[in-house]
């Protein structure tokens, strides 16, 4: 206990606390319909890049490259989140039990967090790239997201209305299943968990979506 509440570790202890506020947070807020996760995706712009394909003769915004580095929008943002909040606490904890084990002192703040930082930098570069590769071997066809266009997708985290998207689960034809953000097309029109849509069009990483019994359809 000496290691998980000594004053040189309290970053850390703070670390993997707000890890566990999170969780129960987001818990408790898809019981009640939102999630944390859901507001943390509508705050970040949308990333498509990948470090190793950037055109070094263009000129991507310094923001774009650094989130897409960290495969920010390939990787979910609450999980993301999380990942860096415990590979920091636990990264830090290991060191300082290192450094307790061979020279008998913990080391200072100055020198402990930094270390962790990096450790937690590394994790979440390593994982966010091996989540990416996981994701494109589970799609057993490459399937662009303009065929989503025209499918039917599933309300399954959030509400969604105009400027608040919320997550929807799709089939493509292949079988695979994807999932996205989604929010209406009609300002008036909400979408709440377990309601089904039609994708009508694609703004950047999110979609517009009628209502699958909407009267418009009747119309075309």
């Amino acid at each position: 206990m000496g290691l998980l509440f000594a004053a040189e570790n309290s970053a850390f202890l703070w670390a993997m606390t707000l890890m566990l506020i999170i969780a129960i947070f987001e818990g408790v807020a898809m019981v009640m319909g939102a999630g944390i996760s859901q507001f943390l995706d509508n705050l970040l712009p949308d990333v498509d890049i990948d470090v190793s394909e950037v055109d070094m003769n263009a000129t991507p915004g310094a923001l774009s490259i650094v989130l897409g580095w960290f495969y920010l929008g390939k990787v979910p943002a609450l999980i993301w989140l999380i990942l860096m909040l415990t590979s920091f606490g636990v990264g830090g904890y290991a060191i300082q039990g290192i450094s307790q084990s061979v020279t008998g002192i913990y080391l200072p703040g100055i020198l402990s967090i930094p270390a962790a930082f990096f450790c937690s930098v590394l994790c979440i570069r390593l994982s966010g790239k091996a989540f990416s590769k996981l994701r494109l071997q589970d799609e057993t066809e490459a399937v662009s997201t303009d065929s989503f266009i025209g499918s039917l997708a599933t309300i399954v985290i959030g509400e969604a209305r105009r400027g608040l998207a919320a997550e929807a689960r799709l089939t493509d034809r292949f079988g695979t299943t994807h999932y996205i953000r989604v929010e209406p097309d009609d300002e008036a029109e909400t979408f709440k968990a377990g309601e089904e849509v039609l994708l009508v069009r694609q703004i950047g990483s999110k979609f517009s979506a009628i209502k699958s019994n909407n009267q418009n359809l009747t119309d075309l």
